[in-house]
């Protein structure tokens, strides 16, 4: 009787692996709201390998979501780098998000990666995770509820916001006659 087998063979050379494709984010997008603690971002190898692959990755400056140590911030990321374990054909870059109190408009991290290991080449090399607002504008209030001014003169009233907001708020008013 006579069998056939069947050999896959991959070669190393210098820390490359022929044959080997891409690497690369599984999206160029997703998102959560603030009160989400946590936001896993995954990379994927188009084929496993039979060793660990790597690529670094970065915070992208046009970002519009603060990252820490910003006074004030939204998410918490270093730049670093991310590791595929061989036979292994995903991994995740882990970021956490920052649940706050104010309104503000929702805002963006962007992470590139770059530098992937053993000659891959990049796939989806950029990803935005959109971090959704989940908080009430502020309520705006008179500080006092009535006021008085002799005629001829400038009469003011004082507004107060029931919080800080992270946006511009405006109000409309009118003189009653």
């Amino acid at each position: 009787m006579n069998k056939q087998h069947f050999i896959t063979l991959i070669l190393f050379l210098s820390g490359t692996v022929f044959g080997a494709s891409s690497i690369g984010f599984s999206s160029a997008t997703s998102s959560g709201t603030e009160g989400t603690t946590s936001a896993s971002i995954t990379l994927t190898l188009d084929t496993t390998h039979g060793s660990n692959v790597t690529v670094n990755y970065t915070v992208n400056a046009s970002s519009t979501a603060k990252n820490y140590p910003t006074g004030y911030y939204d998410f918490t990321l270093s730049n670093g780098t991310a590791t595929i374990y061989a036979g292994e054909l995903t991994t995740t870059i882990d970021m956490t998000v920052v649940d706050d109190v104010r309104d503000e408009d929702d805002e963006t991290v962007i992470i590139d990666i770059y530098g992937a290991s053993g000659g891959l080449s990049l796939g989806t090399n950029q990803h935005t995770y959109t971090i959704t607002d989940d908080d009430d504008p502020p309520s705006v209030a008179f500080v006092l509820n009535s006021s008085e001014q002799s005629e001829g003169l400038t009469a003011s009233s004082v507004v107060q916001l029931s919080k800080a907001a992270g946006n511009t708020v405006t109000i409309d008013w009118a003189k009653n006659s």
